[in-house]
């Protein structure tokens, strides 16, 4: 990415987090270690969208309009394979459950697929068009 491109993302994302962090469109969670809870180890976030409704897949009675896209899970390498991640998603999970936000959705590295997998996720039929 290019030094404009770079800054137009800034610009763009500061904009969209000003909004979508006080209205919860975006929810954030951090880990920190008890001895050093300033030091940010790992970390993500969901994103509270709006959907065209339709039928829940899981509970074919009930409709569902919205979805979390969870983005943005990060553990520093320096303290990965410590189930801090897991930890994470959890908390994740929770609030969606809490919000009563039945659909949930992510899009997996192949270095963190195996991990949502043990949670409970499946891949599916997503693809995705680049317009040129």
């Amino acid at each position: 990415m290019d030094a404009s491109a770079a800054e137009e993302l800034t610009v763009r994302s500061v904009t969209f987090f000003e909004t979508a962090l006080t209205d919860g469109a975006y929810v954030a969670w951090v880990a920190a270690p008890l001895e050093q809870p300033t030091l940010l180890v790992a970390g993500g976030g969901a994103q509270r969208r709006k959907l065209l409704p339709r039928p829940d897949h899981a509970h074919p009675d009930r409709v569902v309009d919205e979805e979390a896209l969870i983005v943005n899970i990060y553990t520093d390498p320096a303290w990965r394979r410590r189930g801090i991640a897991v930890l994470v998603m959890h908390a994740i999970l929770g609030w969606t459950q809490a919000e009563g936000i039945t659909r949930v959705v992510l899009h997996a590295s192949a270095a963190g697929r195996s991990m949502y997998e043990r949670l409970g996720f499946v891949a599916n039929n997503e693809m995705r068009y680049e317009s040129r």
